[in-house]
This record gives C-alpha cells, sequence and structure tokens, in this order.
C-alpha cells in the first residue's frame, strides 16, 4: 500500500530547472509532460513500486481529472490501475494553510479489469472542512454531496482519457459527436484571431513563502509589480512613472459579455528596453524586493534577455503580442460555465486570462 499527501509544484516560481532534470530520468523518459505537477511523478513511481492488486491512496489537487499536462497520468490510470474512490472536495477547504487549492482523495488498485465499479463522490460544500463534515463525506452519507458508482470504462473521456467521476453519460457522448462535427467542419479561432496569455510578472506581491525565505520585513501582500492605489500614492511618483501604470485585472473581473473597465490594482509595466534610471522611485520601489524578483522564472525568453543586460527589474514576460488597449474578448483560463467578456480599454491582467484579439481583418 502507498498513502502519500505528494508535494504539488508546477512550473512556476523558478522550478523549471527541476523538471529539466527530472526530464532525463527513466521515469521521466516515460512520463513527463509539458506543464505537468510533480505529483504526476509520484502517482506514476507508486504504480511502479506496486505489487499486483496493491492499493495507492493519495490526496492531491483536481486539475489533473481533465488537464491537459496529465494526459500521460490519465492514460497510466487507465492501462495499469483500477480506480476504487474519487473523493473531490471541490470547493470545501481542507488545508487551510492552502485555501486557494482545490483538493482530492484518489484511491488505485494496480489492477485491470474494466467492468469493476468505482466509488465517487463530489461535494457542493463550501468553505473550510471540519472533521464532523469530512466523516459524513466519507461515510457516504452527506445530504450536500453527490455520489456516484461508476464502471470503469465508462470513466475515461475521449482520446485524452479525460476522467469524468460521474461517468460518461449518453448526453455527454452526444455533445461529443457534435463537438467532433464541428471540429471536422468548422474553421479554427486560431486560425482567424490572436489568442494569448496575459502577463507573467513573476512577482505580483509578497507571499508568506518570500518572507520567511528571504527574512524580508514587509507584509504579505504588499505590492511588488501589482499595487494598489494606497501604494501608489505612497511612492509619490512623478509624470512620466504614472505612464508605466496599467490597471491590473483579474479573471473575476470578467463577465459574461462585458467585463469591469475600473480597477484599484496597477500594473508596473516594465519592459526590457526602459531605463530604469529615468524613473528613480520605481527603481527604489523594486530594490526593496530585488532578491524576490531575482529568484524568479530565468527561463523566460524575455528575462533572459533582460538578465543578459543586467536589467534584473523587467517583467518576466513582457508579451509584445497582445495590444491590450485594443478592442478584444477576453476569458478566464478555468470558469464554471462560457464566460467572455468584450472591452475596448487599457486592460491589463495575468496569464490566468486569456486574449483574442483581431487578426483577420475581414473578420469582426
Amino acid at each position: 500500500m502507498v498513502i502519500a499527501n505528494p508535494p504539488y509544484v508546477g512550473h512556476k516560481g523558478g522550478q523549471k530547472s527541476l523538471f529539466r532534470i527530472l526530464k532525463k530520468t527513466d521515469l521521466g523518459k516515460r512520463f513527463n509532460n509539458e506543464r505537468m505537477d510533480l505529483f504526476y511523478y509520484f502517482f506514476h513511481l507508486s504504480i511502479d513500486i506496486g505489487a499486483k492488486r496493491s492499493i495507492i491512496s493519495f490526496i492531491t489537487t483536481n486539475y489533473y481529472l481533465t488537464a491537459d499536462s496529465a494526459v500521460k497520468l490519465r492514460s497510466d490510470f487507465k492501462e495499469r490501475t483500477v480506480i476504487k474512490n474519487m473523493i473531490n472536495f471541490g470547493e470545501l477547504k481542507i488545508f487551510e494553510s492552502a485555501l486557494g487549492q482545490h483538493n482530492m482523495i484518489t484511491i488505485l488498485s494496480k489492477n485491470i479489469n474494466p467492468e469493476l465499479v468505482a466509488n465517487n463522490c463530489l461535494t457542493k460544500r463550501t468553505g473550510i472542512a471540519t472533521s464532523e463534515i469530512l466523516k459524513r463525506i466519507l461515510d457516504w452519507n452527506d445530504d450536500n454531496t453527490e455520489y456516484f458508482s461508476v464502471i470503469q470504462k465508462d470513466l475515461y473521456e475521449g482520446e485524452n482519457f479525460k476522467i469524468r467521476i460521474s461517468g460518461i453519460s449518453q448526453s455527454t457522448f452526444n455533445i461529443n459527436k457534435i463537438l467532433a462535427k464541428m471540429f471536422n467542419q468548422g474553421i479554427l479561432l486560431g486560425n482567424i484571431c490572436n489568442i494569448s496569455q496575459g502577463i507573467v510578472t513573476g512577482a505580483d506581491k509578497v507571499s508568506r513563502k518570500h518572507i520567511i525565505k528571504f527574512k524580508i520585513n514587509c507584509k504579505v501582500g504588499s505590492g511588488i509589480y501589482v499595487l494598489n492605489s494606497s501604494e501608489i500614492k505612497r511612492l509619490n511618483l512623478n509624470q512620466e512613472e504614472i505612464k508605466l501604470l496599467k490597471p491590473w485585472f483579474k479573471n473575476s473581473d470578467i463577465r459574461k459579455f462585458y467585463t469591469n473597465e475600473k480597477s484599484n490594482n496597477y500594473l508596473l509595466h516594465l519592459t526590457v528596453d526602459l531605463d530604469i534610471e529615468q524613473y528613480p522611485s520605481i527603481y527604489k520601489h523594486l530594490c526593496k524586493y530585488r532578491e524576490i524578483i531575482s529568484s524568479r522564472n530565468f527561463e523566460s525568453c524575455e528575462l533572459s534577455k533582460a538578465l543578459r543586460l543586467g536589467k534584473w527589474w523587467a517583467l518576466s514576460s513582457a508579451r509584445k503580442d497582445i495590444n491590450f488597449n485594443c478592442e478584444k474578448i477576453v476569458t478566464p483560463y478555468r470558469s464554471l460555465s462560457n464566460t467572455f467578456g468584450y472591452n475596448e480599454v487599457p486592460w491589463y491582467a495575468s496569464a490566468d486570462v486569456f486574449f483574442i484579439t483581431s487578426k483577420d481583418k475581414k473578420v469582426s
């Protein structure tokens, strides 16, 4: 039996060097996938070392069920395991120290039998979990949780093996047929529009990890590249420096068909071609966080260029292929429903927002 709460480590925050090393290992050669999470390897390794019919039980984030980066993981599940239980906690927070996570428990058996039943559940609860709530959910006796019994072959959908813990219904099957027909007969959006992710600063604000790692004396949430109006006022910027401030939005600012157009947060939009000495107040502000800024992901092309030029303060990704001021459609990376907002104003956001802008001038 293997029981684990593996580390959740993605490619952000300078971790790409770790994945480069793992990619060269036997495990990496078999299962490396772009943008994968480190815990995927722990699943694969557990399946490797487990005896036949051994039990593997992990608590992880729940994104791997459908994430493009987890195709090889789901394929490995399908080829070498039987899913016994999937307990998806959804919006219910399990760890108070990690309130942004969406967790789930996955219990596998190293076995192959497409007819065996998986007993799964998805809770509709929100807030922070208590021992009493968890007990009711795990006892299969909670009124705010949906429970499903699904045979293995009905868990996996499509060529990417996306996992549906409630099973693939006939309606889902019909929808997939329609989507396949659209794909074969339609025009891809990317052929007529530019589709780009937003800006990755690498250090929006000070985190608790920053304070512990670098022993800096400041508050969690203090702005580095993303500042609120009060923080900007305290910097006492001159007129040229103010021109570098861009309104900063979140994916929660996107509504169906429209977006919020006013924000209390602003981005210091610092591209490699700037002469930072011409912006003394901004430079002084960033110097306080130089250790944090210098620890960002060094594999970004823009940041690599900046470091070669000695411009450590530049954004790790100053995207030149997006006109943030033009007419555009914006959409969250993840959304419970189709959410596409339109605006024609300066509108800057991070990589959890996709920007759709005009490529083919014949198309409105």
